[in-house]
């Protein structure tokens, strides 16, 4: 698939580590879309992870550095500032893992609700 260079995915997430997978998600995004935006989040309500936020996103940019189109930036709290911030809601596509959905949005949808059934 040729990519469109009139989209920009938004690929968010803490990345505490960034690993392969991470990569391999972000690589298929440029093909599918041209450019991506990387929102490494920190929730401040939330304990810090194994690594501070600045190095996790000196971590991002080093392994994406092969992919001009690639951005990288660390946004604090929810993931749908970080997409007011960086991109124009006309262009949002944001690739939703099944797991991440159930964990952060399943439970507000239907409380008490159990996941993955």
């Amino acid at each position: 698939m040729v990519a469109s260079s009139a989209l920009t995915a938004l690929y968010p997430g803490s990345f505490d580590p960034f690993h392969n997978g991470h990569l391999d998600v972000v690589e298929q995004s440029v093909e599918l879309f041209g450019a991506v935006v990387i929102a490494v989040m920190h929730n401040p309500q939330k304990p810090s992870g194994l690594i501070d936020l600045d190095r996790r996103v000196e971590l991002v940019r080093a392994c994406v550095s092969h992919l001009p189109t690639v951005r990288v930036s660390a946004h604090p709290g929810l993931a749908v500032d970080a997409a007011r911030a960086k991109i124009n809601p006309e262009w949002w596509y944001t690739p939703v893992i099944p797991a991440t959905w159930e964990t952060e949005v399943g439970e507000l949808l239907e409380p008490g609700r159990q996941r993955f059934q």
